[in-house]
């Protein structure tokens, strides 16, 4: 072979070749999904369905890993002194789990009697309830004519109760399969996502300089660093908005128990289902905007039950209240700007989120949002800044130091 047709590598060609591919791979998968969409969102739901476990796993990563940080920084860091950085992580990653398992245990066992109990005095109470239930229908209707009086009547009448109860006996025996197992599915899911956040937390480092490896091994350095700030940004928005919501959700449970205290001197039923109703809002307040009025249904049922309608429109108001001075006052202070995020895209992201992956994804959906926002942000900033447009944002300005860091990320090697 002559040394004219001698093969001559080019980064330049392959540059190219390698966009072309990855151009009519993604034209491939974008006709496989708007022409085959049936199937492709079936391959979809199984994956996400199988992956559960490993998104479950990160998400309780990120939930254990600032009391894990406490831990090894305070407790025994500085009250204890151990010295072994290997030993001082081992202890601190043990007792989080500890701790956190501890407190579901001990939820589940003041939960489930109060479930329990609740049950038993709604099936006790049912013509109570029913009358409670036509006294708030019928006040209702003297304020605004809505012929709600009639609805409940029918709703609740006895033989439509008990053609509801005949139809549900009829399907009892697959009705109690698939429950149990699905229980049993979500509690291998809920084990296995343990097992993956414990390996997360334990190997973080390990993880995160293998991952920066691969990145400057495989991309150009200038890139590496654009792709090394993604994911740090990432992880900063995830981590500050779990740690507040938690926070949040802490001080929202706290409050409404104490407040059901107080209340229940004036209103019978709110002392024995406090606990229970401050463990129900406090979790459903992690969902963001949604949340109170997710944990308010059950516990307004609860107490229409066990306080009566009086009671239970007095719990609604005191709903609405607390929801305010937790969006106004609580949640910005712990909170801060750690999403950066206006109110319609927080609703748009729990919307989609919901819609996508359930529960999980209502949860993750803020701050994936906040992260694509963020980075957005961010090119924006940079874009203008080139252009030598000064017009900083309303509702998250960036500061000067925040503003050089970017430039020298956006910077090419020839600019060097």
């Amino acid at each position: 072979m002559s040394k004219h047709n001698k093969f001559k590598s080019s980064s330049k060609y392959f540059t190219i070749s390698a966009y072309a591919l990855g151009t009519l791979l993604i034209v491939g998968i974008a006709f496989k999904l708007i022409f085959f969409w049936k199937d492709s969102s079936s391959f979809f739901g199984n994956l996400v369905s199988t992956l559960e476990p490993f998104f479950l796993g990160i998400l309780i990563a990120f939930l254990i890993n600032p009391l894990v940080n406490w831990m090894r920084r305070v407790l025994f860091g500085k009250l204890i002194s151990i010295k072994k950085p290997g030993l001082n992580n081992a202890l601190s990653i043990t007792l989080s789990y500890i701790l956190v398992l501890a407190a579901i245990i001990a939820a589940i066992f003041f939960i489930v009697p109060s479930l329990v109990n609740t049950a038993y005095d709604l099936v006790k109470q049912i013509d109570g309830a029913r009358d409670s239930v036509l006294k708030l229908a019928t006040w209702v209707d003297k304020k605004i004519d809505v012929g709600l009086v009639g609805t409940v009547n029918k709703y609740l009448d006895a033989s439509y109760l008990k053609g509801l109860v005949a139809d549900y006996a009829k399907d009892i025996t697959s009705t109690v399969i698939s429950t149990g197992s699905a229980v049993i599915g979500a509690v291998i899911n809920i084990v296995i996502a343990f097992i993956v956040s414990i390996y997360l937390i334990i190997d973080k480092k390990v993880q995160t300089r293998s991952i920066k490896r691969v990145i400057y091994a495989f991309f150009e350095e200038h890139n590496a660093k654009r792709i090394c700030y993604v994911g740090k940004r990432a992880v900063s928005i995830f981590s500050n908005f779990f740690d507040g919501k938690m926070l949040d959700s802490l001080v929202m449970g706290i409050i409404t128990y104490v407040s059901m205290l107080i209340m229940g001197i004036f209103l019978k039923g709110f002392w024995a289902n406090a606990l229970l109703i401050a463990i129900v809002i406090g979790v459903t307040n992690m969902i963001p905007y949604f949340g109170p009025f997710i944990g308010a249904v059950p516990s307004i049922l609860i107490l229409l039950v066990a306080s009566g309608w009086q009671g239970a429109v007095v719990f609604a108001i005191f709903i609405i209240v607390i929801m305010q001075v937790d969006g106004n006052v609580i949640g910005p202070k712990i909170l801060g700007g750690s999403t950066g995020l206006r109110p319609l895209w927080i609703i748009f992201a729990i919307t989609i989120g919901g819609w996508a992956f359930g529960v999980v994804g209502m949860l993750i959906g803020v701050p994936i949002v906040a992260t694509i926002t963020g980075l957005l942000n961010d090119a924006v900033e940079i874009k203008l800044d080139r252009k030598g447009i000064k017009m900083p944002s309303l509702d998250r300005p960036t500061s000067e130091e925040k503003l050089a860091e970017l430039k020298e990320l956006a910077k090419k090697p020839d600019e060097d």
